[in-house]
Formats: structure tokens, C-alpha cells, sequence
């Protein structure tokens, strides 16, 4: 009996998580239409101008860094997400719940407390009143400050809004290096992999996707202690030569200007 149980619990189990992670996944991606919703509702009353997504205090989308050894409030303070004073996109989207993937099982410590981390999305940092890139040169990608400036990639096809991996997540701002391309490719910062190996998306359009990462390196595991070598490891300027999965985002991140 012990061994038929054994071998029904090793069938039903992987099943029992696949419709798990399938139903975070769906709940993902209500949230970042929501968001990008919001999103597109801020832009309109701005006469087109898009959310601002600056890296500096009270300049972004969202306000705050995560981490796991930093500013305590950064990692926990929904007010960073909703108030209006912190966080520009905060009055169209007033729920801290959809800033957070349910699969998203990080912790800060404060004490001898542990609390889970209250954001997991961020921005394409190519997109925002006040966006700009990490990498030069900057004048040979496009930045979008205005709705009007969404021509290539077309909206349905620029992606908004993301799920960062854990380990690579900073401040509200993801950074795609589009410059370096094929051989010379290499990850900034890391999307998540929560969902069987994708994360969800959303785009300029209003829609939202699941993004299945093609590549071992894209889907690093989810080690959440925050040490230095785990943050260079899981994405900021890890070199990944001919990624399908950079060169998916790249085209859909920013396009060359003329």
C-alpha cells in the first residue's frame, strides 16, 4: 500500500503543481492588465504623456528599491505602490495586491521577523515621460514619452510591464540592453520564471501574455538571499550569447532610430 501511494503521490504531485503555478500564472496576468490599464487611463488624462518612470525619489511609476539588505520600507510599504505623494500610477491602480505575484515567495528580514516583499513587477525603462536608458547610446533606441511615440514597436507589440526575477528585481525600472545583440547578448536584469518557466507581460495595447523562457539561463532558480553573487549571477550584465529569449524581448523593448 506505502508503495502505491509512493507512486501515485510521484504521478499526481508534478500535476498537482503545474495547475498551481497555471492558476498564479492567470492571476498574473488580470493583474497586469489592471495595471496597464491604469496605465493607459493616466495617460489619457495627461493629454498622451505617458507615467513617469524614473529611477529617483517620487519620479517613477512606483516608488522604492527592493532588496533584501537596503531600506526595510522599500521592501514592505505599500504606500510606495498607492499613495499618490510616492508613486505617480498609485491613484489608477490603488490596490497593492496586484503589484505582487502570488508565486512570488521572497522575504526581507527586519529583526527577527521575516516579511514578504510587496512588488515583483517592474517597467520597461525605454517607456515613461521621464525614461531613459542604463546603456549608451542612448540616441540610437527609441524612448517613448507620449502615446504618440508607440510606432515601432507597434502598442501591441511593446511590452509595459513585466515580472522580475526575485534576485534581480531593484528599483521599478527593467533594462533591456538592446545594443548588444547575438553573440555580444547579455541579460541587465532577469524576468521571473514563476509560472513553469514563463512570466507574465503586458503590452502598450492593453493585453497581457505568458512568456515561456526558451533558454536555461533565462530561468535561473529562485535563491532570495540577496548576496552580491547571486545578484550578478541571476541578470545584471550576464553575458548570454545568441539568447532566443533576449533577442524575443529586445524586439519588443525599443526599435532603432533613423
Amino acid at each position: 500500500m506505502t508503495a502505491v501511494m509512493g507512486v501515485l503521490a510521484s504521478v499526481l504531485l508534478p500535476a498537482l503543481r503545474q495547475g498551481v503555478s497555471r492558476s498564479q500564472g492567470i492571476i498574473c496576468l488580470g493583474n497586469l492588465r489592471q495595471l496597464t490599464l491604469g496605465w493607459l487611463m493616466y495617460s489619457e488624462d495627461q493629454q498622451g504623456w505617458l507615467c513617469p518612470n524614473g529611477a529617483g525619489p517620487k519620479q517613477g511609476w512606483v516608488e522604492g528599491v527592493m532588496n533584501f539588505d537596503g531600506d526595510f520600507a522599500d521592501n514592505t510599504n505599500t504606500l510606495y505602490l498607492v499613495d499618490p505623494q510616492s508613486a505617480k500610477l498609485g491613484p489608477y491602480v490603488p490596490s497593492p495586491a496586484v503589484y505582487h505575484c502570488p508565486a512570488d515567495r521572497s522575504m526581507v528580514t527586519n529583526g527577527r521577523q521575516r516579511y514578504p516583499r510587496v512588488r515583483t513587477v517592474a517597467m520597461n525603462e525605454a517607456i515613461g515621460l521621464n525614461a531613459s536608458f542604463s546603456l549608451p547610446p542612448n540616441g540610437s533606441w527609441t524612448l517613448y514619452h507620449k502615446q504618440s511615440d508607440m510606432t515601432a514597436p507597434t502598442p501591441s507589440s511593446l511590452w509595459v510591464l513585466i515580472e522580475q526575477h526575485p534576485d534581480s528585481i531593484d528599483d521599478g525600472r527593467f533594462a533591456v540592453d538592446c545594443g548588444n545583440q547575438n553573440q555580444m547578448a547579455e541579460w541587465i536584469d532577469f524576468p521571473a520564471n514563476f509560472h513553469n518557466r514563463s512570466c507574465a507581460l503586458s503590452f502598450a495595447d492593453g493585453h497581457a501574455e505568458l512568456r515561456p523562457w526558451l533558454a536555461d539561463g533565462s530561468a535561473p532558480p529562485n535563491r532570495y538571499c540577496g548576496c552580491l553573487s547571486h545578484y550578478a549571477a541571476n541578470g545584471h550584465f550576464t553575458s548570454s550569447p545568441n539568447s532566443p529569449d533576449i533577442s524575443w524581448l529586445q524586439a519588443r523593448t525599443s526599435a532603432k532610430r533613423n
